[in-house]
């Protein structure tokens, strides 16, 4: 307390009401950016507004695989970084404010000068090689992500004048809030790529899936590819076709329900069935498309490998172990082996014997 002039002495660096009230406003957009890609870009337009400089990036940096990537609020000054990156990579251990992020991640919002004089700096390779070509003598950096050896942070850069303690205590107010919706649009970006990784498997299995919560429905891209190819006058799909609702409607949340629905099309079908049915109205239900097996596979379902259903096919038509090794482009001799793996998975001692078993496979569907 000043008693003589009866008020509180501001601590240095202290934000004024109108700088905090602006960033707070700037907060809510902030947490609105769900894609790393969008929250890099628009982090770099909010430093911009907040504290004066001639150049912002968003810098991601591997320590360890000397890799980086930049993206800069300036064309010109983007083409100028790419074309020096390799010297700045070559060179990114020298620099004070990485290695000092690494060694302490809760560190806060460094500047270069708080680690080395400006003489140290114009001695390092990095400043010579990279720095000194782009114009830049001083950077304040507000970490994002410090994970060892990788690390993601905002720089604010400036060619005549360092940063203010004032300045400073700026990005400090907006470093956890940058660095907290990092992390939700990392998760998110993470989720997202699962998703799609689940989808493509599912896919891959012929199997779509479809959420019905309170009335809204939501599908897997396959799963309305399924819908589209069997109720075509039904489309777009804000709902589910007036057949399956009533399925859904009429099927309890306990496994004792009807759990299977079946639409017929040509020789494919369509199957409904019910993954998971709760007492709150929720819905799982995964779609899979069955079209007719091929010999090959339904000869599989008899407990043999893809190889195998193909020789106890041609066996089954009456073709020698030659006639099937031209046909397969294999020896007789390995078809002879196969044949006797084949018939311990049959139980059988001979050709006769498979060759039935094969045929009623075939004509039954497997």
């Amino acid at each position: 307390m000043n008693a003589k002039a009866g008020r509180s002495i501001a601590p240095r660096g202290a934000l004024k009401r109108t700088e905090t009230d602006r960033i707070d406003r700037m907060l809510p957009e902030l947490y609105a950016q769900l894609d790393l890609d969008e929250l890099a870009a628009y982090a770099v337009m909010m430093f911009s507004n907040v504290v004066q400089c001639d150049l912002i990036a968003y810098s991601e940096v591997n320590i360890e695989l000397k890799r980086s990537v930049n993206a800069l609020d300036s064309a010109r000054a983007q083409a100028e970084a790419i074309l020096f990156e390799p010297q700045f990579e070559k060179h990114m251990a020298e620099h004070p404010l990485i290695n000092r992020l690494l060694e302490d991640p809760d560190g806060g919002v460094i500047k270069i000068s708080d680690f080395m004089s400006a003489d140290a700096w114009h001695r390092t390779n990095l400043h010579r090689e990279f720095f000194s070509r782009i114009d830049i003598e001083y950077q304040i950096a507000v970490p994002m992500m410090v994970a060892p050896p990788v690390l993601a942070a905002i720089t604010l850069n400036r060619s005549r004048s360092d940063f203010t303690e004032h300045e400073r205590a700026i990005l400090q107010r907006l470093r956890p809030h940058v660095a907290q919706a990092y992390r939700n649009a990392a998760r998110l970006t993470a989720l997202t790529n699962s998703l799609i990784e689940l989808e493509d498997s599912l896919i891959s299995l012929g199997v779509g899936l479809i959420r019905v919560k309170d009335g809204h429905v939501s599908m897997t891209d396959y799963a309305e590819h399924c819908l589209h190819a069997f109720f075509p006058d039904e489309a777009p799909f804000r709902s589910l076709p007036r057949a399956v609702l009533d399925w859904v409607a009429a099927s309890p949340p306990d496994p004792s329900g009807p759990r299977t629905l079946y639409f017929r099309q040509d020789e494919s079908r369509l199957r409904f069935r019910m993954v998971v049915g709760r007492q709150d109205g929720e819905f799982l239900i995964a779609t899979e498309r069955q079209t007719p097996l091929s010999n090959a596979d339904r000869l599989r379902t008899l407990g043999v490998s893809r190889r195998e259903a193909d020789i106890l096919y041609w066996l089954a038509q009456g073709r020698s172990n030659g006639e099937i090794g031209i046909t397969l482009n294999i020896s007789p001799r390995t078809v002879s082996t196969h044949l006797e793996t084949i018939f311990k998975k049959l139980d059988v001692g001979s050709r006769t014997t498979a060759a039935v078993i094969a045929i009623e496979c075939l004509l039954t569907g497997g």
